[in-house]
This record gives structure tokens, C-alpha cells and sequence, in this order.
């Protein structure tokens, strides 16, 4: 039986999101960490380049006099997002993820809630941002994804930002709907996401992942079980992370990385499930294991993915657990 010393072996206990993320780069060092489909090219980014680029940013926001600043984030999963997501944490501020697609005026309102004082954005939205700083006079800063590497251009990664933050401090403001009125701000602290990380993988168990493995997650980042599950999680193992990034065909993604693991809601499972029955059977590729969660998965879909000898694993979380809660293991499944 695993004991729970045993998850500390592969990863060293880390009490803070910098301090873990320092951990993994350590053991997986040139590994790939990240995987972006960039519609023509593939790019692909260590754990240790990943690593550097976040020193480097977290030192510019230190330069800034950043500390303690709620800074949303905004815009589809990428590289770029996630060196901003890093780099705000480690240097002792707060990320506040935040849905682009929403209404201006629901932006605004869970910025408000939120005390945001700076956005971090895609391109895409300008327009979003123009209406946010007419209606937030109080932002101090914008800075946009696709200018990250203008924003740490000069700056050495040797030089790191002396913010560092403690495992009691704020780490996240993430918003979730609520039984009435509008979507509420849950504050999640460096320990609550770093001890979900470490028991989620106690949990799952040691073998269930090979290292450099492909996982691929279609999951939004302004919900935790995309973050945690989606990336946090595979971190620990070492794991290549795709991101479909400007190619958003599911089939060309899952065709471009040959994922062996995939983290899902059921809607996507059963999209998967309709293409195979369609006979589109090479969207299956290398795929061994889906991890599921959001919702319960209907056991005809179970069925039918353990027959192509691909596992299911249903996942239960809410988003003030950072959100596992409960997982059924691979040797029970």
C-alpha cells in the first residue's frame, strides 16, 4: 500500500507554488514541460526554460513594486499564460482568473470584487480592455500575453525577485458559480493548491504515469480543475503538457500530439465518443487514460472507451478544495 511519505520521494514537499515549481524543474530539468500547437509549428519549452522565463518575470513585477496586487488573467490556455500565472504568484502577488468571454460588464464586476489592479490579456480582446479602463480608473498596469517576451527582454533569470511568498499567503481569487446570484470569489492560499497537488498524486498513485508522457486538457484556466488537474498535477510527474493553443480543432490537436492522457468534462468525452462511432478511429491515437471531472460520466461511455482499452477515471472537486476532492484508482477502476 502507498504510504504517504512515498509521494515525497518522487517530488520533495514544497509549501508554496515557487517552491514547487522549483522542485519539478530541478528533477525534470531539459524534459519537455510544455507542448503549444501554433497552428504551422509545434513549440515546445522545458521544465527549465519554463523556469527561467518565470524568474525573469517575476523579477520585472518586483522591479514594478509589485506586492500583493490582484492581477487578472485573462485568455485561452498557452505558454505565455501560464509564465504569467507563475510569475505573478512568485512574486508575492495574486492571479485572478477571469472568463474573456464573459460580458464587459461581468468582467468588470468580478474585477471589482476581485480589487483587481492590473490585467494581463490576449490581443484578441482589446477591446474588452478599453471598456475595463474606462470603467476601472484605478488600474495601475495592462500587459499583454503576447508581448511577454518584450516585457523580459534584458532581464537575466540569475536575478530573482526577493518576494517570496509564504504558504498562508493568497495565491488565488477564483470564481465560481453559486447556488444564488452571481458567480462568488474563492481565495485560495499557496498551501491549499500545493497540499491538493501532492495528495492528488498520493491518491493516483505512483505508476500511473510515465515521465514525458503526453497529456492534453481542453480545459478552461478560470476553473480550477483545469489548473490543478490540467497542469499542476502533470507538473509532478514530469509530464509534456499540450496546449492546442492557436489550433482549436479537437482532431487535428489530438492527431498533432498523439496524446497518451487527456483531462476531461463528460461533454468533451462524449464529443471523442461520437467521432469514434463516426469512424474517425485515429482521434484514439496513443490514448491509454481519460481523467474525468464536472460531472458524472455516463457508464455507457465507460464501456465503450474500456473496450478500446482506454481507462476512465472519474474525479470529484469543488473550487475551495483547489478542487480534488475524491478519485477512483486505476487498480479499482
Amino acid at each position: 500500500m502507498l504510504e504517504t511519505n512515498d509521494i515525497f520521494k518522487k517530488t520533495p514537499y514544497a509549501d508554496t507554488i515557487p517552491k514547487y515549481l522549483a522542485c519539478v524543474s530541478e528533477r525534470y530539468s531539459d524534459s519537455t514541460a510544455i507542448k503549444e500547437n501554433k497552428g504551422r509549428q509545434v513549440e515546445e519549452k522545458s521544465y527549465v526554460q519554463l523556469k527561467e522565463d518565470v524568474d525573469k518575470l517575476s523579477f520585472v513585477f518586483s522591479r514594478l513594486k509589485f506586492r500583493n496586487e490582484k492581477i487578472a488573467l485573462m485568455g485561452p490556455p498557452s505558454y505565455c499564460w501560464w509564465v504569467f500565472y507563475f510569475g505573478i504568484v512568485s512574486s508575492s502577488n495574486i492571479v485572478v482568473p477571469i472568463d474573456d468571454c464573459l460580458r464587459f460588464q461581468e468582467i468588470e464586476r468580478q474585477a471589482k470584487l476581485a480589487e483587481v489592479s492590473a490585467l494581463v490579456y490576449d490581443e484578441k480582446n482589446e477591446k474588452t480592455i478599453q471598456y475595463l479602463k474606462q470603467a476601472n480608473k484605478s488600474l495601475k498596469a495592462t500587459f499583454c500575453l503576447q508581448e511577454l517576451d518584450k516585457l523580459i527582454e534584458g532581464t537575466n533569470s540569475f536575478y530573482k525577485s526577493k518576494m517570496k511568498p509564504q504558504k498562508e499567503d493568497l495565491a488565488m481569487i477564483v470564481f465560481t458559480s453559486g447556488t444564488t446570484g452571481g458567480s462568488k470569489g474563492v481565495m485560495l492560499t499557496h498551501k491549499n493548491i500545493c497540499d491538493n497537488i501532492y495528495y492528488s498524486a498520493f491518491l493516483l498513485g505512483m505508476k500511473i504515469f510515465q515521465q514525458e508522457e503526453s497529456i492534453f486538457s481542453l480545459l478552461p484556466l478560470y476553473h480550477m480543475f483545469g489548473v490543478t488537474a490540467g497542469f499542476l498535477i502533470p507538473l509532478y510527474y514530469g509530464l509534456t503538457i499540450c496546449i492546442a493553443g492557436e489550433e482549436k480543432n479537437i482532431v487535428r490537436n489530438l492527431k498533432v500530439f498523439q496524446p497518451s492522457i487527456m483531462v476531461v468534462v463528460p461533454m468533451i468525452a462524449e464529443g471523442i465518443d461520437k467521432l469514434l462511432k463516426e469512424g474517425l478511429e485515429e482521434v484514439s491515437g496513443n490514448l491509454r487514460l481519460m481523467i474525468s471531472g464536472g460531472a458524472t460520466m455516463d457508464e455507457k461511455i465507460c464501456e465503450r472507451f474500456h473496450n478500446l482499452g482506454i481507462t476512465i477515471l472519474n474525479g470529484y472537486g469543488i473550487t475551495e478544495c483547489s478542487p480534488v476532492v475524491s478519485c477512483n484508482r486505476i487498480e479499482k477502476n
